[in-house]
């Protein structure tokens, strides 16, 4: 998956084609988790991709995260990873507030399940760090 996200534009229409696939194999308003991944990815293309493609990624993010919670529950990694990544879109967009909002429930969820010493935990911690930081300074 890196190396397709490093790829954006070959990449693109490949992980759109999967979550169409995917969309229509697993119909229902609540989804599937591999529904989820699909969005999580296309988003992750779209915002390597650029600023255009921010506001159609914050949308995939949040799809995906309710339909994680839906189907893994609130506290799994899995949701984690996925409140992280609409943390660091956000901050790229420049919403420092609501990344900082929504790394620290990422941060809780990691230490929870994960431990404190876990590196997705650690990266996390500094994501949370690095924004209180960016908020303090404006």
């Amino acid at each position: 998956m890196v190396e397709l996200i490093a790829h954006g534009q070959e990449a693109e229409p490949l992980y759109r084609k999967a979550l169409s696939v995917h969309d229509s194999l697993y119909m229902g308003p609540s989804g599937h988790p591999q529904v989820a991944q699909d969005l999580n990815n296309l988003a992750a293309v779209l915002k390597n991709l650029g600023h255009r493609n921010f506001p159609e990624a914050e949308g995939l993010l949040k799809r995906a995260i309710h339909i994680r919670k839906e189907h893994l529950g609130p506290g799994h990694v899995d949701v984690a990873t996925t409140i992280h990544n609409l943390a660091q879109l956000q901050h790229s967009m420049g919403d420092n507030r609501e990344a900082l909002t929504m790394a620290e429930e990422a941060f809780a969820i990691r230490i929870k399940a994960l431990g404190e010493e876990h590196k997705a935990t650690m990266v996390t911690r500094v994501l949370v760090a690095r924004l209180k930081s960016v908020i303090d300074s404006t």
